[in-house]
């Protein structure tokens, strides 16, 4: 399971260098100009809930999320908000929304086209007409080098963690490994993680945001240059 063996550092490291509050601001503009009325919202693989934490006092909020150490944190930093464990392209929720998200290029866990079209029709279910659809994904295929190397260290009273990670791509799919040497003053722990998922070309989000009855904008922007941010509008729900 994607990041279970780490959730427990995952905020350490990942989080680090992203501005969660400027980007529930950048969400909550997003809503405001397509969808102003909206009063809940749905966030897909919500990991450990830290865009719900700025969420949660503007929206009536949910989250989903396939790993249950992930929502464990979750759960601890969103009391009260209703979160499942559930797969983006499977999950049932007997509740509409007026807005989702899927960010953090999580949609790539989708695994294939037809993972991606699945996922996009299963947030369209869970919509209310014209509900707002926002994706943050991974860089294209035109985008992608090989050889990059990543390091990152970072520190929290007692406990200090590095990780290291390669990538390399086959064809359309990327084998992303990522070792973790996490330090403590009772012990030192290495987790090892491996990662393999699709790089979805523009044209390929954008057929499977069609095919679910969205009509979708890119900004070219989004949170991170390079990545962008998909904005669906429902026209019609999936049967």
């Amino acid at each position: 399971m994607p990041f279970s063996r780490s959730a427990h550092v995952y905020d350490l490291i990942h989080a680090k260098g992203r501005d969660y509050a400027s980007q529930a601001q950048l969400i909550k503009k997003w809503i405001g100009e397509r969808r102003p009325r909206s009063s809940t919202l749905l966030d897909v693989a919500c990991g450990t809930g830290l865009h719900l934490s700025y969420l949660r006092n503007s929206y009536e909020a949910a989250g989903v999320d396939i790993c249950s150490e992930m929502l464990t944190i979750a759960r601890s930093r969103n009391p009260g908000v209703p979160l499942y464990l559930g797969d983006m392209r499977t999950f049932r929720l007997n509740t509409l929304f007026d807005v989702i998200i899927c960010l953090f290029s999580s949609i790539t866990y989708a695994d294939t086209t037809g993972g991606l079209n699945a996922s996009l029709a299963n947030f369209a279910r869970h919509l209310r007409p014209n509900g707002l659809c926002i994706v943050e994904p991974y860089i294209p295929p035109e985008a992608w080098h090989d050889g990059v190397l990543g390091l990152r260290t970072a520190e929290s009273g007692r406990l200090k963690v590095a990780m290291v990670d390669r990538a390399e791509r086959s064809g359309s799919r990327v084998r992303r490994e990522i070792a973790y040497a996490v330090a403590s003053t009772e012990r030192v722990e290495q987790i090892y993680e491996e990662h393999t998922f699709p790089l979805f070309s523009r044209k390929e989000y954008e057929e499977a945001f069609r095919l679910a009855g969205f009509a979708v904008d890119f900004d070219d922007c989004g949170f991170t240059p390079g990545r962008g941010m998909y904005l669906g509008v429902l026209g019609r729900r999936p049967r």
